[in-house]
């Protein structure tokens, strides 16, 4: 498992974990601390970061909201019905869009250690995205 996607699961509104699920998953707080050592490598300054990212996942106040918007995006209406798993996935993934802008306007006010590194990640993602359907498409 990648330490960057790990993070970036956690990171982006429309993946981020529940408390509950967050505590079943293993591994997931070294994988952020990995990250965001890339980031801040000074000790005191990463461990803010990691409890940024913590409050983060319990999901108050005016990101906890955008979470929850983004998330019911991506349920689908109860007489949609999907042949495949795969055909339940592209659904999911065109109704997605680049968070960058919710961590400009929103997350940085209230977790303002982590918003640059989501904003870095969710460019990435977004490029490594453009990337593979190209090779595919060869």
């Amino acid at each position: 498992r990648d330490p960057l996607h790990s993070f970036a699961w956690l990171v982006d509104p429309f993946t981020t974990p529940t408390e509950a699920t967050l505590q079943a998953a293993s591994g997931w707080e070294n994988d952020c601390i990995e990250v965001l050592g890339r980031f801040y490598p000074d000790a005191l300054e990463r461990e803010r970061a990691l409890d940024e990212v913590k409050r983060l996942v319990r999901r108050h106040g005016e990101w906890g909201a955008l979470v929850t918007r983004k998330q019911a995006l991506l349920a689908p209406p109860a007489d949609v019905r999907f042949e495949t798993a795969t055909e339940r996935e592209i659904y999911k993934q065109c109704r997605m869009s680049s968070v960058a802008s919710d961590w400009c306007l929103i997350g940085a006010t209230h977790f303002p250690k982590i918003a640059p590194v989501a904003v870095r990640v969710d460019e990435m993602s977004a490029r490594s995205a453009d990337v593979e359907r190209v090779c595919k498409l060869h």
